[in-house]
């Protein structure tokens, strides 16, 4: 089954220059859990970066509905994502000044984690998402969401029905769009003149420098560095006035865009670009980081392939900690199966009893920790690291850390 193809122009500039900077080979959907041990369809997974603007990008695209109309990711199952959407809502509402009149919609709302952190701070919302088992669940909760993939279409009904948005949002979704100018021309459509458009995605350098390739997979099709992206919405008449970078999801950054000429351009903006620029990460005839991040994760897997093997021939016992989409990623790329993890840990309430994506290891709640108590336990979402080894402190095993580099840390 092709539920995928291949593109030969970049997203961004429309280039069709490329250089490979990491191939993952074949990988089941990261998403893709299942109830049965059965084969899963896999698709190229390969890394590529545009040689006219710098953006790093997947070239085969596979459909967005096998991946998004029933999504099993959700924010509000993480306290750390609550405790980050609260935050985040109440320092927009704080520094763009909102009032209880302004309305903020959320692209890529999931379940309303955020827009109900917005709600809490008496501004009006509406959520877009295309997973219909996400939508229906916001709108049974009291969040207006419409259930369609975003486009102007879908902008021009919201405005006719609920007005302009001072604040439009899309966080960890902008690296979704195959069709960015489509989708931002949809923004522009809704926002108000003076209206921003808030968005987050993990920082390319940031994965870049932890050699944090598990980020990679299917859904996303973008990884953004600050440089492409400046000149990606010069070209549709609007720009980057602000970028911040943040601690989440392993290394994050926090773009703030409007339409041209209605706002100062910060410091912040030129600060990440020289920082960008100092990396190479973008420059053709140096491509020093792309060689260390392919031959570092190289390197890390053969030395965690050998290790998890003399632990099992030890006769170890070892489990996985987050069914997360990063995990299969990893769990692939390092060819890492039930021959291996006895099962994986997770507290997503939807996973737990479920399969694995293409590895069918099978998914426990995290309160089967003490009772299975494996000697080892592999963290499969790097960016959890602290927060789960400070949750599960009564755990006596060892933790196995994957990034920046291999480290075990063992409970006392």
């Amino acid at each position: 089954m092709k539920d995928y193809i291949h593109k030969e122009n970049c997203r961004l500039c429309g280039g069709s220059l490329f250089k490979l900077v990491m191939s993952l080979g074949n990988s089941s959907l990261a998403n893709e859990l299942v109830d049965e041990d059965l084969e899963q369809d896999t698709f190229p997974l390969d890394l590529f970066r545009c040689e006219l603007c710098g953006h790093y990008q997947l070239l085969d695209v596979v459909s967005p509905d096998r991946m998004f109309k029933h999504y099993l990711y959700v924010s509000g199952t993480s306290k750390l994502m609550r405790d980050h959407f609260a935050n985040y809502a109440e320092t927009i509402v704080k520094d763009l000044r909102l009032k209880s009149d302004d309305l903020v919609c959320d692209i890529g709302s999931n379940d309303s984690t955020l827009l109900k952190a917005f709600a809490k701070n008496n501004v009006k919302v509406i959520g877009v998402e295309p997973a219909e088992n996400l939508a229906a669940q916001s709108n049974k909760e009291g969040i207006r969401t419409i259930s369609k993939f975003f486009s102007v279409d879908v902008a021009k009904e919201i405005v006719k029905d609920f007005g302009k948005a001072s604040v439009v949002t899309s966080n960890n979704c902008f690296a979704h769009l195959d069709d960015m100018r489509g989708f931002v021309e949809g923004v522009k459509e809704m926002l108000a003149d003076d209206g921003v458009f808030v968005f987050e995605n993990a920082y390319l350098l940031d994965m870049l420098k932890t050699n944090d390739f598990s980020q990679v997979y299917h859904e996303h099709v973008g990884y953004f560095g600050l440089m492409p992206l400046k000149l990606f919405f010069r070209t549709l008449g609007m720009i980057i006035f602000d970028a911040q970078l943040i601690d989440i999801h392993g290394g994050s950054i926090r773009f703030f865009v409007v339409k041209d000429g209605s706002r100062e351009i910060k410091p912040s903006v030129a600060k990440i670009i020289k920082d960008e620029e100092d990396s190479d990460v973008y420059n053709p005839s140096l491509d020093f980081t792309n060689k260390d991040f392919h031959c570092n994760n190289l390197i890390t897997k053969v030395k965690l392939k050998e290790r998890l093997l003399t632990l099992k021939g030890q006769g170890k016992t070892i489990a996985g900690a987050f069914a997360s989409a990063k995990s299969t990623t990893l769990l692939h790329y390092f060819e890492i199966g039930k021959d291996i993890l006895d099962c994986i840990f997770d507290d997503a309430p939807e996973k737990i009893g479920k399969l694995s994506s293409g590895k069918h290891i099978p998914i426990l709640p995290f309160s089967a920790l003490s009772e299975k108590s494996p000697d080892y336990v592999l963290i499969l979402s790097y960016n959890f690291t602290d927060f789960v080894i400070k949750k599960h402190s009564d755990y006596k095993g060892t933790w196995i850390v994957l990034f920046p580099e291999i480290k075990e840390i063992k409970n006392v």
